[in-house]
């Protein structure tokens, strides 16, 4: 029961931090990385981007999903995010770290991960450190997919 109301808690709090994001305006680099998903532009052909291919593949689901709807992929990028501090929980049996998941990987507001490449990618890798050892080296792949530089830590 009490895992029940940590997962609520949690979902609770970052499906209102998605809302929130879902409503901002987008940056340069989150236009570039909706490039493909919005105007059909092909990763490495039609323009170049320092990122892997992770985060462009990515927005491109987010705009099959949402009929390119960029306040409903927002929303759910930022959930899912929510979701894989919900999962750090889940790994870890500590609220508390469900709870720093969410205020360090979903706050602009404290200057932490403030583009949705990093968020996504940071989520991923805390996954993979809690993650048993067999899941480890696919779960950092994927992280290091839409980000390299989560390939340092």
């Amino acid at each position: 029961m009490d895992r029940l109301i940590g997962v609520a808690v949690l979902a609770a709090l970052n499906a209102w931090v998605a809302w929130r994001y879902s409503r901002l305006p987008i940056g340069p680099d989150e236009g570039m990385w909706m490039l493909t998903g919005w105007t059909g532009a092909r990763y490495g052909v039609d323009y170049v981007d320092c990122k892997p291919p992770g985060i462009h593949l990515w927005m491109a689901l987010l705009a099959r999903l949402t009929g390119r709807r960029v306040g409903a992929a927002k929303f759910l990028h930022h959930l899912t995010v929510g979701a894989l501090a919900i999962a750090a929980y889940l790994l870890s049996g500590q609220l508390a770290t469900g709870l720093m998941a969410t205020a360090l990987l979903q706050s602009a507001w404290l200057y932490a991960y403030q583009s949705w490449v990093d968020a996504l990618g940071a989520s991923l890798l805390l996954v993979a450190v809690l993650a048993p050892p067999a899941w480890m080296p696919a779960v950092l792949v994927v992280a290091v997919l839409f980000n390299v530089k989560m390939a340092v830590p």
